[in-house]
């Protein structure tokens, strides 16, 4: 032992001022005597004194769940907004459906409407109204500058003009009534106040359905009007759009057929009436009646 110690000096006394080595990796060799690993520690990952070695796999960690909170986030959103589109989308659908519903209600009831007018009246092709008469020199003629008309009538005959009448369902702004002497009405079997004009605020159609249904349902205190038929004929009176209305209604109470004959003129976006009652079948035929209809002219 003392010859090893003489023999291996350097391996005991260093020399002065040299660095000391690194013997934490002496590793023993297979015959026994020590072997220097003069390798650095730091790749066995050993840390140096003060320092903080971050672990790879910790920040692999982390990354991955960034990445999956990013993708959460971006589904979380694209959800929501496919939410609310298909919310808004189906509320739109739900109100066109209602509206649809709505027009298809509309549509239904305007129809049965057109049936029940088309079913109470029989139409023909427009025609021109045969003007064939000529008013006496004897004759009165009344003229009225706001409504732009005037008419004819016998001196013998008296009129009256009644007070505006705007109100629903009856918006004439304008009616006067013919009257015969009571010998003339009672041997032509006129209705009192047979003969009559009247202007109303609205146009053809309008006035036309309005007519039908003062007619149709035509009721007085103690009467009723029942059975009534209507005829339609459309025409152009001294160039303007009319329609000749002939209705025939059985009276309720005493069973007496009443006619009334009615053309309506539309101009000057009004349309004039011109009506005539009586228990005869033509009330147009009576020549005074047709004198004063022919005898009409607007301005």
């Amino acid at each position: 032992m003392l010859k090893l110690i003489a023999m291996q000096p350097d391996i005991i006394r260093p020399e002065p001022n040299s660095p000391l080595k690194d013997f934490s990796s002496i590793e023993p060799s297979s015959h026994g005597s020590p072997q220097v690993n003069h390798q650095s520690m730091s790749q066995y990952n050993v840390p140096e004194p003060g320092k903080t070695v971050v672990s790879k796999g910790g920040s692999s960690k982390k990354v991955f769940l960034y990445i999956l909170l990013v993708l959460v986030l971006i589904g979380g959103s694209c959800y929501a907004v496919y939410y609310w589109q298909n919310t808004k989308l189906n509320t739109a659908n739900n109100q066109i459906a209602s509206l649809e519903n709505q027009v298809n209600n509309l549509n239904n009831q305007l129809s049965a409407a057109n049936k029940k007018l088309s079913s109470s009246s029989s139409t023909t092709t427009s025609t021109v109204y045969p003007i064939t008469a000529t008013t006496p020199s004897t004759w009165k003629t009344y003229t009225s500058s706001q409504y732009k008309f005037s008419v004819s009538y016998p001196a013998t005959w008296s009129y009256t003009i009644a007070p505006n009448s705007t109100s629903t369902p009856n918006p004439f702004i304008f009616e006067m009534s013919f009257n015969a002497p009571s010998a003339v009405e009672k041997a032509n079997n006129y209705i009192s106040g047979y003969s009559n004009f009247a202007i109303r605020a609205q146009n053809l159609n309008d006035s036309l359905a309005y007519l039908k249904s003062s007619l149709i349902n035509n009721t007085t205190a103690n009467t009723t009007v029942v059975d009534a038929q209507v005829s339609q004929t459309n025409y152009t009176f001294k160039g303007d759009p009319a329609i000749q209305l002939i209705t025939d209604a059985t009276n309720n109470t005493t069973k007496a057929v009443q006619y009334e004959d009615n053309l309506l003129i539309y101009t000057n976006n009004q349309t004039y009436i011109y009506s005539s009652s009586t228990t005869n079948s033509a009330p147009f035929a009576d020549s005074s009646v047709a004198t004063i209809l022919q005898s009409l002219k607007i301005n």
